[in-house]
């Protein structure tokens, strides 16, 4: 069917009214519509497959620039879109629920003496995942942590275990650590010039505000190679238990002593 062009400056009339109709509503199939400028609107209705669900439609909210949801949205059943990451979003009544089991949220290579991996941790995931690999400037090995900018002295509990393969082979179990202002998780390599430490931090029900906040830490540190070599491979544990317990927006680290050298650490939202 072809299109006509309305008289430029003239009244608009029933004609007018009955093509523009025929064009939204798909009698005219064989004409493409091109709309040049931004179209809001209730819905976007997916017609014509099968498998759709009730109701057939569901909205695409958007390319977000934010890692997650971004706040603000009042979403409906089926809406759906994509984050920074290009990780897909969808909203299934109650909860949005990425289509991704692990999420990386934020990367960070330190180089001072203290490091925020991330500030404002999106709140829609179940647990947080942590890896990453350093090293320090100093002798000293251990290796903190901060949840939510808290310094407060008393609000940890830590203990560690230390496998030690070479020299001094055993297992050393470390003591149960009270009322500090941080948590201690491994150790950090700082005899073998090219090796450092790898960690695995788990964190999980970080958005309960009902519960303490556990955090299990697994590492790895290379003290020395060859025929006195000693690797190290130790477990920590820590709680951290504020007066109120709270969600965790916010996670900085630390060397003990030192600055971080040749370090990098990913923190990951896990679907629950």
């Amino acid at each position: 069917m072809a299109l006509y062009a309305p008289a430029q400056g003239g009244l608009v009339n029933a004609l007018d009214l009955d093509q523009f109709f025929n064009l939204l509503t798909g009698v005219m199939s064989d004409q493409p519509v091109t709309i040049a400028n931004d179209v809001d609107a209730k819905t976007f209705e997916a017609t014509g497959a099968s498998g759709l669900g009730s109701p057939a439609s569901a909205r695409l909210v958007g390319g977000w620039t934010t890692v997650g949801p971004p706040s603000g949205l009042t979403p409906e059943t089926n809406d759906f879109g994509l984050d920074s990451n290009q990780q897909a979003w969808a909203y299934n009544g109650s909860l949005w629920r990425g289509t991704s089991a692990m999420t990386l949220l934020a990367t960070i290579n330190p180089t001072g003496s203290t490091a925020t991996l991330m500030n404002s941790i999106p709140q829609m995931y179940t647990h947080l995942l942590i890896k990453g690999s350093a090293r320090n400037t100093s002798s000293g090995r251990w290796f903190q942590m901060f949840l939510d900018n808290d310094s407060s002295g008393g609000n940890w509990d830590y203990g560690w275990s230390t496998y030690v393969i070479g020299t001094t082979a055993g297992f050393t179990a470390g003591g149960n650590v009270v009322s500090q202002n941080f948590g201690v998780l491994g150790t950090m390599a700082n005899a073998v010039a090219t090796n450092v430490s790898t960690y695995e931090i788990f964190i999980p029900n970080y958005t309960s505000t009902s519960i303490d906040k556990s955090v299990m830490c697994t590492s790895s540190s290379v003290i020395a190679y060859g025929a006195t070599s000693d690797l190290l491979y130790q477990i920590g544990f820590a709680v951290w238990h504020p007066a109120t317990p709270a969600a965790i927006t916010r996670i900085d680290l630390q060397p003990l002593s030192g600055n971080f050298n040749l370090a990098s650490f990913s923190l990951y939202g896990i679907q629950g």
